[in-house]
């Protein structure tokens, strides 16, 4: 006859069994998803988007950035897989030092001895993990700086572009000092550390919280940012009756911009949850309901599968032959097609310089127009 006491950690050893067992079997099937993914964005930075390129003046540079965004895509996975196994690590081992092994042993005991194995190993995998949430130089490291990257992609020919990074950048470095203190909470406060969240003392708590609210307002800026480009396009292509011309496809331009749109939304979304589940009261309130419990469980073993394959997306997206904005229109008052791309709303006529003239500075003059606010075109692909 089990005690009372052993009888409370037996149901709370089988709630840990079933909640990770989901969460794991989620997890590896968004794994295999995340893998097709990176396979995906190495076809297109390593393969026929390079090859292209090579014989345009910049080829040089466009391998080089795709050298580099693929590292970087290389390095997240790496880590993703990295916090699968220890993941699966943490899971075996609580189901052998509570089931499996020392059987005479009590059960309140032997959970003991659990969560000090697993404590440490859940320490690491947060601490690798808001790295991951802070990506584009080195997600805050490595999923933000390919997101700042996209914003400067879009600004790049805009006054405004260098207030617009020092903004993005300073977000970055707001994640990369959050990672950096969070370190120091992992290695010097780690006994303190209830399954991966801080509860003691206060300031690591806090940390945390910024862990996931810099990424969550970094993404909200470059979206906004993002948005007043889409406007911007839209806006212009109505006055000059783009949108009321024979298009022989349909406009991908305004494909690739909402789909950026609504995945920069539910991106930020996504860090806001997060930084909401780190308020006690929210933990609480949650821990008091096994099904809630189950819920973010699961949704919280994938958070890192997310962060890192929402940049490959935005690669993938971008970059991806069915991303190209190859719309062509026919006006009546034309003679002739004009090509639309997104790199920075300006007109360009042979035998001119337009790299500093804005399409409605001269409305007359607007007979073969190329929008350019930087995303499948070449210029964007070089990350000028």
């Amino acid at each position: 006859m089990l005690s009372t006491v052993d009888a409370v950690a037996l149901g709370t050893i089988g709630n840990d069994v079933v909640k990770y067992t989901v969460a794991i079997t989620v997890e590896t099937v968004l794994i295999t998803v995340y893998s097709m993914l990176v396979i995906k964005a190495g076809a297109i930075l390593l393969g026929t988007g390079i090859k292209k390129e090579d014989n345009r003046r910049g080829g040089r540079s466009v391998r080089k950035v795709h050298i580099v965004m693929m590292a970087v895509v290389v390095a997240m996975y790496l880590l993703r897989l990295t916090l699968w196994i220890l993941d699966l690590n943490v899971f075996v081992g609580e189901t052998q030092i509570t089931l499996v092994k020392d059987l005479e042993g009590d059960l309140n005991v032997k959970y003991e001895r659990a969560l000090d194995f697993m404590t440490p190993r859940v320490a690491a995998v947060d601490l690798i993990y808001s790295f991951m949430a802070n990506y584009g130089d080195v997600q805050t490291i490595l999923g933000d700086g390919v997101i700042i990257w996209r914003v400067h992609a879009f600004w790049a020919s805009s006054s405004w572009r260098v207030g617009v990074m020092i903004v993005l950048i300073t977000f970055l470095l707001t994640s990369f000092a959050s990672s950096i203190m969070l370190t120091y909470c992992v290695v010097d406060v780690g006994g303190k550390i209830i399954l991966g969240s801080f509860r003691d003392p206060a300031l690591c708590r806090n940390i945390q919280a910024v862990s996931y609210a810099a990424p969550a307002a970094t993404t909200a800026v470059a979206t906004f940012l993002i948005g007043i480009k889409a406007w911007e396009y839209l806006r212009i292509s109505r006055a000059y009756g783009v949108n009321g011309a024979r298009l022989s496809t349909r406009s991908r331009v305004e494909g690739v911009i909402v789909l950026l749109l609504e995945s920069g939304l539910a991106y930020f979304l996504f860090f806001l949850v997060q930084a909401i589940l780190t308020i006690p009261a929210v933990k609480d309130a949650i821990n008091r309901h096994p099904g809630s419990q189950l819920a973010v469980t699961v949704f919280l073993y994938q958070t890192s599968s997310i962060v890192g394959m929402y940049p490959t997306i935005v690669i993938c997206l971008v970059h991806t032959k069915r991303s190209t904005m190859d719309t062509l229109y026919r006006s009546d008052h034309v003679q002739g097609v004009a090509s639309i791309s997104l790199n920075s709303f300006r007109t360009e006529r042979p035998g001119w310089d337009t790299s500093g003239e804005d399409i409605e500075s001269d409305p007359e003059r607007v007979v073969s127009h190329v929008f350019k606010a930087g995303s499948s075109s070449s210029r964007l692909a070089r990350g000028d």
